[in-house]
């Protein structure tokens, strides 16, 4: 086999495997954090105070599993009247598992939500909720 035959031989190579590498890369999903992540990143000032407002309360909300429940308790939290709010399980894994919760007034302290049919494994839960006086905002883990 000759020099040139050989070059040939390895440039096309070298093109088949580009070529295969760039259609597993468009094949693959992309998730991102958020579908709506500049309008977030605009409002985010105002995220900054929700957090600043749930740190500052001295009693946090608390979060606790109980037979494939979740349990969120509000127990003497609020500095004012509980008006409503919203638990979001987020999934690291992919945003088709994110689930939304609504907390209504009705409910109050307590409130409880069916996870047994989420997967294994870490989930972020984000709590945000408004009293008449003030707009919170709490993040933790959940292991599963």
């Amino acid at each position: 086999m000759n020099w040139s035959r050989s070059i040939v031989l390895a440039f096309v190579l070298f093109a088949i495997l580009i070529f295969s590498l760039v259609v597993i890369s468009m094949n693959q999903e992309v998730n991102l954090v958020s579908g709506d992540y500049y309008k977030q990143e605009i409002e985010y000032q105002n995220q900054i105070e929700r957090i600043k407002n749930a740190k500052n309360l001295d009693q946090k909300p608390v979060f606790s599993l109980e037979n494939n429940m979740l349990v969120v308790r509000f127990d003497s939290v609020s500095n004012g009247t509980f008006k409503e709010g919203k638990v979001q399980l987020y999934s690291n894994i992919s945003s088709n598992e994110d689930r939304v919760y609504s907390l209504g007034a009705k409910n109050y302290p307590a409130y409880q939500f069916d996870v047994s049919a989420l997967r294994k494994g870490n989930w972020i839960i984000k709590l945000s909720w408004k009293d008449e006086i003030k707009e919170y905002y709490l993040e933790t883990n959940l292991q599963l």
